[in-house]
């Protein structure tokens, strides 16, 4: 999450050679700056802060930070719109396969961001019908690409789990027989050395001792 945070903070460069600086520049640079802190403060809240609750409800919190981050760079600007659909389906695909959450909330955030970001296309540039339905279908096919993506390795990572705890448990009974074998053991050894009856060492094996001595 801070890789992707500061990859996204770092387009302010570009922003800066396309619009010099002019007021757009400095309102993107304001929107990119709240994005990043917000973001790394989050990123630092999740990773030292307290609560199991409260840590799993922020860990997803950056995603719609993200979000709408990135949505709000086509009012700002427009005429960055076909840069921004390859950025958008990036970000897609980022957001399912390399910034961790439960698939739910990727899938509520990816939808909001290719469904924000297509809303503000319609709104904020100059496109054709055509033009919208053709960047509609291109974000649908990035979003089923990463859901299916992501379940796959969801379920992977299940069965990855399940032969762990299989592993496990063979190994704690593995342990348990071994432990139940080295008590056979000791009782057989005490009953080949011992009389049932009084309990004491038998002749065999005082034999055994006295020649040890």
């Amino acid at each position: 999450m801070s890789v992707a945070t500061l990859v996204f903070g770092m387009f302010a460069i570009s922003d800066y050679y396309l619009l010099g600086l002019t007021r757009k520049f400095y309102l993107l640079l304001t929107m990119r700056i709240v994005v990043v802190s917000l973001c790394l403060l989050v990123a630092f809240i999740v990773r030292y802060g307290r609560g199991r609750f409260y840590r799993a409800w922020l860990h997803a919190l950056p995603l719609w930070i993200l979000a709408t981050g990135i949505i709000l760079i086509i009012p700002l600007r427009p005429e960055s719109l076909s840069t921004q659909i390859t950025a958008v389906v990036v970000a897609t695909m980022a957001f399912y396969l390399l910034i961790p959450s439960l698939l739910t909330v990727v899938v509520f955030a990816s939808l909001y961001l290719n469904i924000g970001f297509l809303v503000a296309a319609v709104l904020f540039t100059e496109i054709a019908p055509i033009t919208a339905l053709r960047i509609a279908l291109l974000l649908i096919m990035g979003i089923v690409v990463g859901f299916f993506a992501l379940l796959r390795l969801e379920s992977l990572q299940r069965k990855q789990y399940a032969l762990l705890h299989e592993e496990r448990d063979q190994n704690h009974q593995l342990h348990n027989e071994i432990a139940h074998r080295k008590a056979l053991e000791e009782q057989l050894r005490i009953v080949a050395e011992r009389d049932a009856l009084t309990n004491l060492n038998n002749r065999g094996h005082f034999m055994k001792l006295a020649h040890e001595l």
